[in-house]
């Protein structure tokens, strides 16, 4: 992990351009799933066509959005106005809460 904190770039959410664009593609994402994934459940059969490989570009892209977690600062709990940019501690704080949930 010494390593980590050498050679990563922590993205600053706060004057990211690249992320809020990202954070609007993950969230049509998700209204995507939403919708499209119980309806599939209930009225299609499982076939290996457009919507196959839709919701597969889409699942990808959630991965994507995990790995992209591993960089992104975080705001200091001990001072709120402050961002946690040490990658070891991205890390560790990703793994110890949402990394789970976004896994599952």
């Amino acid at each position: 992990l010494c390593l980590l904190d050498r050679c990563c770039t922590v993205i600053d959410p706060t004057t990211s351009r690249f992320l809020q664009c990202w954070d609007i593609i993950i969230a049509v994402l998700l209204a995507f799933t939403a919708l499209a994934a119980p309806f599939e459940t209930a009225f299609l059969k499982p076939r290996m066509d457009a919507l196959f490989v839709v919701d597969r570009i889409v699942d990808a892209l959630f991965f994507v959005d995990m790995l992209l977690q591993f960089f992104i600062a975080y705001p200091d709990p001990a001072r709120l106005t402050h961002l946690v940019r040490t990658p070891r501690r991205i890390v560790r704080h990703y793994l110890q809460g949402w990394f789970w949930v976004d896994f599952l």
